[in-house]
């Protein structure tokens, strides 16, 4: 056997190749110049490799590229002519367009001969700012510093100052790595806690598979915390301390060492935005059990629910006093950056033991550095013109309208795939995704079986061959069993997701038609009725003029809630509430397009000027629309009444984040049942928050009633009703003749006002 010994140009050690015949029973020989067979087959990749899988980029992912050379040929069969990649958080590769302050410091750092013409091209912030840069490292071809260029960690800690407050110690630099993409950063942390099967990290469930695949290929275990997907008490995705707890205690009886959480926040793929409760028990939890935080935080700009708030570990740990081990990872590629070519990350230390630092320092010198260019690039984005530089304005506009942009889809997806049968999504409260979860009929599930492959990985390829959508399946991110999801991104452009999402309502209508069995076609009953405008532009605009020209409410503004019954109904009761003068006062109305039938009613009775928004997506009042900020702040000064209605799905939207509003605000809630609304059990948060007194100290129901449209009498009855008895809860089915409730909704009231001559007390109806 021959042995040959190579020095590789630039390389660090000596490379040894041995040429000459196979060892053992490894098939192929070798003579004159040729072998047969090949030394790397994927029998002899390790098995931590072959085990690892990274779903963003996978089965579904490779299938696209070959349709992707179908549609290249003139005469192709597919049903669709582009692939649009919802799979993967690449903003510029969906039509994002990049800041254009940063990428001009960026073209002068990579061509420092354009700096002295720069002038005529570039505002002057430009300018000195690229000098500046160029002036701490000349040299952009050259290796830097393993941990970064210092100037630019001088950069990335101010802003960790600025972001997390003068309440907690400055950051120092030489705790900051500058990494290509925070991906680096968390596999290098990784290298240095895993090590056997033995050593675990818990991982939340959904997860992005960066974490489990990188657990996996190190040989540790990963103990997935599922995250809680709460459709009912408002809180989304949530994380249950006392779950992750159990897994801990769970993990140490096995004989294996929980080293440390990741936790993603905002979550990628589900969008929930952690609260600093949440976080403040998580800090504590690792303190307890001595375990390393590992926070992943790429997604801090992207926050879409009013009332969320990004709040980082770093702070929280500092603010607790308690010495907790700490990484804390950053990226230019998400946020309203979306630099996801350029590789920017960071790495920031906190509580770190000196020792570790320096074998972490080791890893990152094996690897030389981070690419310079995207360490400049990294620095300048956490650090943007501010007001008083010459690119202030247009930086401000770019900044507003991708953020702008991105929320108004982040709540046009959540929207859309909750009008699919059979599909529900929690809102995206940050982030980049929703992550819907969808029924699939169980005459699918065992085809899917059969094929060996998970049942949301088939329906993916499926809806990619129907309509050129790329997702990926919620199994490669986990999930908990039984359940089946999808993630998909809100990037592509306004028009052309909207579009998408059309594209895949008509594959699934059709896929269940093909699937359903007979007895779950109930699932084909939430198809929404097509929203078909009835109403004349003319009147439109004179019912969006009425919040115009609204006079100022009284002094104690109601906010109505109305559930149950059909929009007709509803609107019924606000025709009676017309004729017979109930309450006065202006209204703000959201809700189905019925109601806009009796508005010559509101008008006629002089008491009531009424406000329906539109709905900008599609020029109908179909369902319930979230009232912005600004419009509740104006609803709020001018103390004008608000009726909600309910179509089931968005009821706790509205107890979560639209009742605490108008709340605080001093508004009276009162809510009226209309007919019978069996539904309503479904929506436990509602008993909740009677039970908790949410609507106010003593006031539950204003009054119940059905066939409103027939029954005005009684409404006016309830004029002088104060309080109401409701019967023991007797009636064993149906609909009781006493109370008019169902027994599912029946079983929702305060137990008090089941009991036999028990009043709930009222909110007394104006008089």
């Amino acid at each position: 056997m021959a042995l040959q010994i190579w020095r590789l140009a630039g390389a660090a050690a000596l490379s040894v190749i041995l040429l000459g015949e196979a060892v053992g029973d490894e098939p192929g020989t070798c003579s004159a110049g040729s072998c047969e067979g090949k030394a790397l087959t994927l029998a002899s990749v390790p098995q931590k490799i072959l085990d690892a899988e990274y779903a963003v980029r996978g089965e579904i992912v490779t299938r696209s590229f070959k349709l992707e050379k179908l549609l290249e040929q003139d005469n192709h069969s597919l049903p669709f002519d582009e692939l649009v990649p919802c799979n993967i958080g690449n903003p510029q590769a969906v039509g994002a367009r990049p800041l254009t302050f940063h990428r001009q410091v960026l073209s002068l750092m990579s061509n420092p001969s354009l700096i002295e013409d720069a002038a005529s091209l570039y505002p002057a912030d430009v300018v000195a700012r690229a000098k500046e840069y160029i002036g701490k490292n000349p040299k952009f071809g050259a290796y830097s510093h393993s941990k970064g260029i210092l100037h630019f960690r001088r950069q990335v800690a101010n802003y960790i100052d600025r972001r997390d407050g003068a309440s907690v110690p400055p950051a120092d630099p030489e705790d900051i790595f500058l990494t290509d993409g925070a991906s680096a950063g968390v596999k290098t942390v990784l290298e240095v806690m895993i090590d056997s099967p033995s050593d675990g990290l818990l991982i939340p469930i959904p997860q992005y598979p960066l974490y489990s695949a990188s657990i996996t290929r190190l040989g540790g275990t990963h103990i997935g915390y599922e995250l809680v997907e709460d459709y009912v008490s408002g809180k989304g995705w949530a994380i249950d301390v006392e779950l992750i707890e159990e897994k801990i205690k769970s993990f140490l009886a096995s004989g294996g060492r929980p080293k440390g959480i990741a936790v993603i926040n905002p979550g990628n793929p589900t969008g929930n935005v952690l609260s600093r409760e949440t976080i403040e028990s998580i800090v504590r939890l690792c303190a307890k059990y001595r375990m390393v935080i590992l926070a992943d935080e790429v997604y801090q700009e992207n926050i879409w629910h009013m009332d969320k708030e990004f709040v980082s570990f770093r702070q929280v740990v500092h603010q607790t006093g308690l010495p907790v081990e700490l990484f804390s990872f950053h990226s230019m590629s998400k946020g309203y950056y979306g630099e996801c070519g350029l590789r920017g990350g960071v790495l920031h230390m906190t509580n770190i033991d000196a020792d570790v630092a320096d074998q972490i320092y080791k890893l990152f010198s094996m690897i030389l550095c981070a690419n310079t260019l995207g360490q400049g690039a990294m620095a300048s984005i956490l650090n943007p013109p501010v007001e008083g530089d010459a690119s202030f304005p247009l930086f401000s506009q770019e900044r507003s309208e991708i953020l702008a942009n991105l929320s108004r889809k982040a709540e046009l997806v959540t929207q859309a795939l909750n009008e699919i049968p059979g599909v529900q999504s929690l809102p995206a409260e940050g982030a980049m995704y929703a992550f819907p979860q969808v029924y699939l009929p169980e005459r699918f599930v065992k085809e899917s079986e059969v094929l060996g492959k998970a049942a949301d990985m088939l329906y993916c390829i499926k809806m990619l061959e129907a309509t050129g959508v790329i997702v990926v399946p919620g199994s490669g991110f986990g999930q908990r069993n039984g359940t089946w999801h999808y993630r998909i991104t809100i990037l592509p452009e306004e028009g052309k997701l909207k579009r998408v999402l059309e594209r895949m309502k008509t594959f699934h209508m059709q896929f269940l038609k093909e699937y359903l069995g007979p007895e779950e076609r109930a699932i084909e009953d939430k198809t929404p009725t097509p929203c078909q405008p009835k109403y004349s532009e003319q009147l439109q605009k004179e019912i969006i003029e009425a919040h115009l020209t609204a006079a100022t409410g009284q002094a104690e503004p109601q906010l109505l809630l109305m559930l149950g019954g059909s929009g007709a109904g509803k609107g019924g009761f606000l025709k009676a509430m017309a004729q017979h003068g109930m309450d006065t006062g202006n209204f703000v109305l959201h809700g189905l397009d019925e109601y806009i039938e009796y508005l010559p009613e509101f008008k006629a009775s002089k008491q009531h000027e009424l406000v329906v928004f539109k709905d900008a997506a599609d020029g109908c009042y179909s369902g319930v629309i979230p009232i912005a900020k600004a419009a509740q702040n104006e609803i709020v000064k001018r103390k004008q009444h608000v009726i909600y209605e309910d179509t089931g799905k968005d009821l706790d939207r509205i107890l979560t984040r639209i009742l605490p509003f108008f709340q605080k605000a001093g508004y009276k809630i009162a809510v009226v049942l209309v007919d019978n609304f069996p539904a309503i059990a479904k929506q436990r948060s509602f008993g909740r928050f009677m039970r908790e007194g949410r609507f106010a100290s003593d006031r539950y129901i204003e009054s119940t009633f059905k066939n409103v449209p027939e029954n005005y009498a009684k409404l006016k009855e309830l004029k002088e009703v104060t309080e109401a008895y409701y019967c023991d809860n007797s009636c064993a089915e149906g609909v009781c003749p006493k109370c008019w409730l169902d027994k599912g909704t029946r079983s929702l009231l305060p137990e008090a006002a089941l009991q036999t001559g028990t009043p709930l007390r009222l909110h007394p109806a104006a008089s």
